[in-house]
């Protein structure tokens, strides 16, 4: 897990390229929200994968001290259903502001 840097627009294009019909929001908000001071976008990426392959995104937005509101998670289509259990353990330290 990794914050999302500007290099991953692409990837986030090509995840949300078959989501609501090819009409996702997410490639858009992804502009937009990383404006916003209250919003940090995260990826996941394999290990065994070329860098900067990124595997699933979802944007965390601070909405009170200590509490955050999970939106805009997508998952690369390759690795949909293969359940490697994520959790919000290794996303510590990611984020801009405290947990």
């Amino acid at each position: 897990v990794r914050p999302y840097g500007p290099q991953d627009y692409p990837e986030i294009q090509r995840i949300c390229a078959h989501v609501y019909g090819g009409t996702d929001y997410m490639p858009k908000m992804v502009r937009e929200e990383m404006a916003q001071n209250d919003t940090d976008l995260l990826c996941w990426v394999l290990e065994e994968r070329p860098s900067g392959c990124v595997r699933a995104t979802a944007a965390i937005r601070l909405q009170s001290p200590g509490h955050y509101f999970l939106l805009g998670v997508r998952v690369d289509p390759e690795v949909r259903g293969k359940g490697r259990p994520v959790c919000c353990a290794p996303s510590r330290g990611l984020h801009r502001r405290p947990l």
